[in-house]
């Protein structure tokens, strides 16, 4: 019979060692996301968006929306199911919205599974990029782009929601409560 006295040493080391770790603090997180992507290449999103709509309904599958983000062009968004497996991706990519808006098709199906591929790796929500390589993340759901990574020398028009965190990245303002909650 196992009595109390030889469980003891291995209840105190599992108390010690949670009591040890601690959750990742929104900056924490904010700063690590920064340092990781700091000079990623987001050029393949330049003018284009992506974002997580939903869970798939099979295990490792996520549906998209892609799209292009450019002034007066005012198409729907192309539904991309993504389903990824040990050894291959699958990809459902759907132009239905596109041509229920009269519009042509304006990305390419290798565009579309490149963008999935990339926004699956990064595990962001949403990220999208402007014409001069402004980019917009999204690390999160939330009603607004949380981070932007700016070019050297961004217009001051689209800083006007932001605040500068750090190097040449800018915060939200409605993330800002967030990051300043910890301090």
């Amino acid at each position: 019979m196992i009595t109390l006295k030889q469980y003891l040493p291995l209840v105190l080391l599992i108390a010690v060692w949670s009591s040890c770790t601690k959750p990742i603090t929104y900056k924490e997180a904010t700063d690590a996301l920064i340092k990781k992507y700091d000079k990623t290449d987001f050029s393949l999103f330049k003018q284009f968006y992506i974002h997580y709509q939903s869970s798939g309904n099979y295990p490792n599958s996520k549906i998209y929306f892609a799209g292009v983000r450019v002034k007066g062009f005012n198409c729907a968004p192309y539904a991309v199911k993504h389903s990824k497996f040990i050894i291959m991706e699958l990809f459902d990519i759907s132009n239905k919205l596109v041509l229920q808006n009269n519009c042509p098709d304006y990305m390419s199906d290798n565009q579309i599974k490149h963008m999935t591929s990339a926004i699956d790796e990064y595990d962001f929500f949403m990220i999208e990029a402007d014409s001069v390589g402004n980019v917009y993340i999204r690390p999160y759901k939330s009603n607004k782009h949380v981070l932007l990574r700016t070019v050297p020398s961004p217009q001051k028009a689209i800083l006007k929601e932001f605040k500068h965190y750090k190097g040449r990245w800018y915060i939200h303002k409605s993330a800002l409560p967030k990051l300043q909650s910890e301090q």
